[in-house]
This record gives structure tokens, C-alpha cells and sequence, in this order.
């Protein structure tokens, strides 16, 4: 399947983060592979394995489930306390009967509100971006009337909501443009047995620790 640049690629529809040591601040970007969405974190980390490169294939189940939950921690009052929910990314070793972590599919509210998604490597030398939900660098969003400006938190879920709103919309007509039929028997041998958006670039070894959890 030839690659071509669909509205996914626009620059502008990537979530930003920040990582200490990176050379351009890291992206999240949602698109499309061999038919079926996949989140690619780029944490431009030229030191870490596959220079930070983390990519979780999944099916559009479950990046519905993503956006559900988005939309269901928006909602949620985690008390003062970090609220976490964790969709694992497996695969199947080629000598191994069992299935393994790949990695993790983050959707968190932090202890004051703020939504953020994230995606964590088994391989604890891969590096962790926690990609919060906000208004981008050249926009803000301000309260007038006589409420109380708006708090981080206030912002950060209703922005998660817009970007819900927005890939769900955008994901299914660009898979639906762009689909094309697989041979998946063509590359028999290589991968990783994922059948699920093929996770291109990414290295993994053993499970997920809760202690990835921690940013």
C-alpha cells in the first residue's frame, strides 16, 4: 500500500509535549496504517532506542473506546488524586504461545484537572510524554461576564472534548478515502503479529510497570 498524505499529516492536528533533552518538542499524531488507526508518539529523542519513536496500532473499536474514555474522565472528580486508564497494546512473540505488552495507551486527569493522553513503551530506555489537552501556542480561550476566568483544568476539558469531537470525525472519512486492500500474506515473517495497524517503529521487551505511569 503506497503512502500519501491525508489531512491526519496536517502538522497542526498533532498534540505537543514536552521532553527535557529533546531536539524539537515531542508530537502525538493519530493516523492511519494498512487500514487501521495508529498513534505515533515522535519524542525526538536522538539518544533513545528508534530516536524515541512509539507506535500503538489498534482497531477503530478501540480508539473509540479512547475517545470515550476522554470524554468520561472529563466528567470524572478524581478528589484531588490522578485519575489513570490504561489500554494495552499486545503482541505475540514468535516463540512464545503467550501474548506480550507492547505498550500502553494513556488516558489520565492529573491531581488539579488537566486531561492528557499518553503512550508508554515496555522498554523502560524509551522515553514518557505526557501530552496535555489545552489551547495551542498562538490561541486562548478566555471567561467574560462576570464568571471567574476560566482554570487550566477548565481548559484542558473542554479542549479534550474538541479533540474528540474532531478525530472522531476526521479519522473515519480519511480511512474510509483511503482504503485500500491488504495482502497481509505478502510480508508473512516480518512484525510482530499485531494485526492491528502494524506499530512501525517501536521497540518492546516485557510488560508495562505501574511505575511507567509516573511522570
Amino acid at each position: 500500500m503506497a503512502d500519501r498524505k491525508t489531512l491526519l499529516d496536517l502538522s497542526k492536528l498533532q498534540l505537543r509535549g514536552y521532553l527535557k533533552g529533546s531536539k524539537y518538542p515531542p508530537s502525538l499524531k493519530v493516523g492511519i496504517y494498512q487500514n487501521n488507526p495508529q498513534i505515533t508518539v515522535y519524542s525526538n529523542l536522538e539518544s533513545a532506542p528508534h530516536k524515541g519513536i512509539i507506535t500503538a496500532g489498534m482497531d477503530f473499536q478501540t480508539l473509540h473506546v479512547i475517545f470515550k474514555l476522554i470524554r468520561d474522565i472529563v466528567n470524572e472528580d478524581g478528589g484531588g488524586e490522578q485519575i489513570i486508564y490504561e489500554i494495552e497494546n499486545k503482541y505475540k512473540p514468535r516463540d512464545s504461545k503467550e501474548l506480550m505488552v507492547k505498550n500502553k495507551t494513556i488516558i489520565g486527569k492529573d491531581a488539579e484537572g488537566v486531561v492528557f493522553i499518553s503512550v508508554i513503551d515496555s522498554n523502560p530506555e524509551m522515553p514518557k510524554v505526557k501530552f496535555e489537552f489545552g489551547m495551542n501556542y498562538y490561541h486562548g480561550l478566555v471567561r467574560k461576564g462576570g464568571l471567574p476566568p476560566l482554570t487550566k483544568a477548565e481548559v484542558s476539558c473542554r479542549s479534550a472534548v474538541a479533540w474528540t469531537d474532531l478525530f472522531q470525525n476526521v479519522v473515519m472519512r480519511v480511512a474510509a478515502d483511503t482504503y485500500e486492500p491488504v495482502d497481509y500474506n505478502a510480508n508473512k515473517g516480518g512484525g510482530n503479529s499485531n494485526s492491528y495497524g502494524g506499530n512501525k517503529n517501536s521497540s518492546s521487551h516485557n510488560d508495562v510497570s505501574d511505575d511507567d505511569l509516573v511522570f
